[in-house]
């Protein structure tokens, strides 16, 4: 049973034993954690070893992702790729081939490897629309594009994504008039071209460069529901 305390006049004190007892759990539950991550790294440093010895090693692909994934979660973001990409190697396939390619992400991403990061994260959106990865994966993927200086490539994440302030912040300010343009130039298919169109008239406007507005603003369809618009225009 629990340790209980008593008053300075001997009497049962519930308070103080139940922040004794609180305070003995914390202790109890770091301590399991610890031996936990220790157990983990032991395991790790082995599986490691192992490929480094025998580098032809027939590894189960499912295996080779739990390996990853721990890795990816210590952080030990070398290995976790290294894991991964036996795991892929091996040929998983549906959803363990996709936190494959999420693992793979990640950890590049923490290396700052963004192409590479960007390929995994790219196939697995790709491959797997509708897995549960995918917004994880769509926000990563414009951190890196955001990081390699790929203005284009962020906005089309954030558009997917539906992030409308950050849609905003892009098409209104970071983005120059010929970057909105081209953008909308290079993307006729998606749904929110009207809006990007109109915002590029407002940009035109603000520039005072009338003719460029008015030509645009031309461009610009009737929306019958305003409130199904991306920026409620």
């Amino acid at each position: 049973g629990w340790e209980e305390v008593d008053d300075a006049y001997g009497t049962y004190d519930s308070d103080a034993t139940r922040r004794l007892r609180d305070q003995k759990t914390r202790v109890w539950e770091k301590n399991r954690a610890a031996v936990g991550r220790q157990t983990v790294e032991r395991v790790l440093v082995f599986s490691r070893r192992l490929m480094d010895r025998y580098p032809r090693l027939s590894v189960g692909g499912a295996f080779a992702l739990r390996v990853a994934e721990a890795n990816l979660e210590l952080e030990n973001n070398d290995d976790a790729v290294r894991f991964a990409q036996r795991a892929l190697q091996s040929g998983l396939q549906n959803t363990e081939r996709a936190h494959t390619l999420w693992t793979i992400g990640v950890a590049e991403h923490r290396l700052q490897h963004f192409a590479t990061a960007r390929k995994n994260l790219e196939t697995l959106v790709r491959d797997y629309p509708n897995h549960e990865l995918i917004p994880d994966a769509r926000k990563l993927l414009a951190m890196d594009a955001e990081d390699s200086g790929d203005i284009d490539g962020a906005l089309e994440q954030y558009l997917a994504l539906k992030y409308t302030l950050d849609v905003a912040y892009f098409v209104d300010t970071l983005m120059t008039i010929d970057q909105l343009a081209h953008f909308i130039d290079r993307h006729p298919n998606l749904p929110e071209k009207n809006d990007l169109t109109y915002s590029l008239g407002l940009r035109y406007l603000r520039a005072n460069l009338w003719n460029d507005a008015r030509a645009t603003f031309a461009k610009v369809q009737a929306v019958k529901n305003p409130e199904t618009s991306l920026f409620g225009l």
